[in-house]
């Protein structure tokens, strides 16, 4: 790996045009610029983060509180925050608080060592419902930057980026109405059954546009009435949509619940009333991905068997005999 040195002298320039050339100092001209990067690319030339950082008193470093990784929006927003860091020579420390105000609490003072230049949050569900913002109010006494998202507070007096869930909904509603039935079997014809799902998507979404107002209605019954839509959607929906406890139980999930013993493997029916009966409610949502997070990577459909994965040589260290589960 080569440094500023090396290629300064390689190219016969001082340290200093090389450094501005870098980062596109009008000073230096196109071609110089040019011919600076592709050396630089050619070497594998990567700037000194320290050395940085002490020069310019930052530590080139995003500090990035998040409530559940699992959950697919934050996964989805962190992967973005990755991207635009990285663009712009960040890297990003990544906090779990596990929807507790106690983690986040330690998270925070972890953050205001001055280990960096700022800190993205999104709130836990304990402290929003605890309505206590104490803590993160003394960070932002502080000399580091605080942006709250998602979850925010007018409480707290600092950058704050919301998403307009209406608009949101109501154009991805509006265009899968406008796109017709014929131009969604277009676009998912590669999956199964795809006309009669693509025929659900479109009568669902007229039905939310022109019932609903373009509202994702907020209750199970309401839901299930839509085209398309079955308890397990409804519950994904609840759960992931709305933050409502609800384990959804699909194929997946009541397969890997017979290879562990938790239902008797009727039906799905059966195996999410027997799993909400096992575990605490407000564990029902974030079970629900792990499970098939797990079933994924570890108790797979055309693997395991209930014979190989840690949680069933755990449980059943003499089991023999392969599972042969029940079908949804």
């Amino acid at each position: 790996m080569a440094t500023l040195k090396e290629l300064a002298k390689e190219l016969k320039v001082s340290v200093s045009t090389v450094s501005k050339a870098l980062h596109d100092s009008p000073e230096i001209s196109v071609s110089t610029i040019e011919k600076v990067k592709e050396l630089a690319k050619k070497r594998n030339y990567k700037p000194n983060k320290i050395a940085l950082s002490l020069k310019s008193n930052r530590t080139l470093t995003i500090g990035v509180v998040i409530p559940d990784i699992l959950n697919r929006f934050y996964s989805k927003v962190l992967d973005g925050i990755h991207d635009s860091a990285d663009k712009h020579g960040y890297d990003v420390i990544t906090i779990t608080t596990k929807e507790s105000i106690i983690k986040e609490i330690d998270s925070l003072q972890i953050l205001s060592t001055g280990n960096v230049d700022g800190v993205i949050i999104a709130m836990s569900e304990e402290t929003l419902n605890k309505n206590d913002f104490s803590h993160i109010k003394e960070f932002t006494m502080k000399d580091t930057p605080i942006v709250m998202f998602d979850r925010v507070t007018d409480k707290i007096n600092c950058d704050k980026v919301v998403i307009d869930d209406f608009d949101a909904i109501y154009n991805e509603v509006k265009s899968l109405k406008e796109l017709g039935r014929k131009r969604i079997e277009k676009l998912i014809q590669k999956i199964g059954i795809f006309r009669i799902k693509a025929k659900s998507i479109y009568l669902m979404s007229k039905q939310v546009l022109e019932k609903h107002k373009g509202k994702v209605p907020k209750t199970f019954e309401e839901l299930e009435k839509l085209p398309g839509v079955g308890h397990k959607t409804a519950s994904v929906v609840m759960s992931q949509g709305f933050g409502y406890p609800a384990f959804a139980v699909d194929t997946h999930i009541h397969r890997l619940a017979q290879r562990w013993g938790l239902t008797n493997g009727k039906n799905v029916i059966q195996t999410e009333k027997d799993l909400k009966r096992i575990f605490p409610k407000k564990t029902w949502s974030k079970l629900h991905l792990q499970i098939i997070f797990y079933g994924r990577e570890y108790c797979k459909a055309r693997d395991c068997y209930g014979l190989t994965c840690k949680i069933c040589t755990t449980c059943y260290p003499n089991r023999k005999k392969p599972v042969i589960t029940q079908k949804a």
